[in-house]
């Protein structure tokens, strides 16, 4: 538990400055902590109580909505909040509140909004701290609406990792490297430590795509080898024609993903993306584990796609991370051939985007299209060396764009 504290310590800091300054205008009174199937939620919420038992706040929970009927739970969380002395302030703790959504048409959860979490936040003196696999965003009360904000429950940072695997007399390298600091699947380690990678492979598909349907796995295993991806990749990646029943189908599945909390469509990359990269980046071993053949494949055909689509300078920013990554997984484990091509095809393509929308691109590269964890693998593809190569190509190429585009944009004055 030590090392998961020390996890959690910026996310129980969220929790420690809610409580202060409950009541403060524009202030949340609603912290909604996700993360997918294994991401130690109830984990999370046991800290925060015992953290905060015998605090002189009054702490009411966890009470788990898979274990118990959401109208005995409402019922209870009322009697608590309200029994409670009006001077102290309050600290609720609801677990897996998003399985009302998935029970019949959702009406459970809208039920327990109106009757609960409504009286709740006007009463402005209790905090509610809620877990979910996804992030809740389909509250229908305003004062709800405006009153609650969704956290990320990251998974262990290597060197929390490195400290739970010397308490247990683990390697800490190999344990980070299988597990990626997923909770689960250490929890898996502890349990074997010497647990074989095709039985962990097994595992980790069976806890995130348990209960799709097995065209939608598929799906799903295919797309865990993208940073981002849309149907227009994909297509070429799966062979498919190009024909309105083939998107149709897909559009299905991926509305599944979408349900299931596995994907989302990201607005500023134009693309869909895992909601955890983690997750994305178990599913995607496996995948490598069972078929590095199909695996060095698909990221061939995506290198391909991304290349021919970052020759259009004006969208550059949606295409350069993912043709840099895509082409690096297609030289996986050749040393540093996969930076050298990588330079190679940028030094190459600078010519064509002069009138490329600079600043969006640099943003783009320097986050890892908007993701920390796709930054970091792309640089260990690389290496540092050519990773920094890469940054001083794109920023040298943005500084001799600037008079031009300068210039243009005085004649268009």
């Amino acid at each position: 538990m030590t090392a998961l504290m020390k996890g959690y310590q910026h996310i129980l800091a969220m929790v420690g400055e809610s409580i202060t300054r409950l009541s403060t205008p524009d202030e949340p009174s609603i912290l909604t902590f996700w993360a997918g199937p294994g991401g130690g939620k109830t984990t999370f919420l046991n800290i925060v109580r015992d953290k905060y038992a015998g605090d002189t706040l009054l702490l009411s929970g966890p009470w788990d909505f898979r274990s118990s009927p959401p109208e005995v739970l409402a019922s209870q969380v009322l009697t608590a909040v309200r029994d409670a002395p009006d001077e102290s302030k309050k600290l609720v703790l609801l677990d897996n509140l998003d399985e009302l959504l998935h029970t019949g048409d959702g009406e459970p959860f809208f039920a327990f909004e109106r009757q609960v979490l409504c009286e709740l936040v006007r009463r402005g003196d209790t905090l509610i701290i809620v877990t979910s696999r996804a992030p809740l965003v389909q509250w229908r009360d305003y004062e709800v609406r405006i009153s609650a904000r969704n956290l990320h429950i990251p998974p262990l940072r290597r060197e929390d990792v490195a400290e739970w695997a010397r308490e247990r007399q683990l390697d800490p390298d190999q344990a980070f490297e299988i597990s990626l600091g997923h909770p689960q699947v250490l929890a898996w380690l502890q349990e074997q430590p010497n647990l074989p990678p095709e039985e962990i492979d097994w595992k980790v598909a069976d806890l995130f795509l348990n209960g799709l349907s097995e065209k939608t796995r598929q799906l799903a295993e295919v797309a865990s080898l993208f940073p981002v991806f849309d149907l227009a990749v994909l297509r070429p990646v799966l062979s498919a024609e190009d024909t309105e029943s083939f998107y149709s189908e897909y559009v299905e599945r991926l509305e599944e993903l979408i349900r299931k909390g596995l994907v989302f469509w990201d607005g500023e990359v134009g693309a869909y993306r895992f909601r955890e990269s983690t997750v994305r980046r178990l599913l995607a071993r496996g995948v490598l584990h069972r078929d590095p053949e199909q695996f060095r494949r698909i990221h061939q055909v995506a290198a391909g796609y991304y290349q021919h689509e970052a020759q259009r300078a004006a969208y550059l920013h949606r295409s350069l991370v993912s043709a840099l990554y895509h082409t690096a997984q297609a030289h996986l484990g050749k040393g540093e051939e996969a930076g050298k091509v990588c330079i190679h095809w940028i030094e190459n393509t600078l010519g064509m985007w002069l009138g490329a929308p600079w600043e969006k691109v640099l943003w783009a590269w320097e986050t890892g299209a908007g993701d920390e964890a796709t930054r970091e693998e792309l640089q260990a593809l690389l290496g540092p060396a050519a990773f920094e190569r890469i940054t001083r190509l794109l920023e040298s190429a943005a500084q001799a764009a600037a008079p031009i585009i300068q210039q243009v944009q005085e004649v268009n004055r």
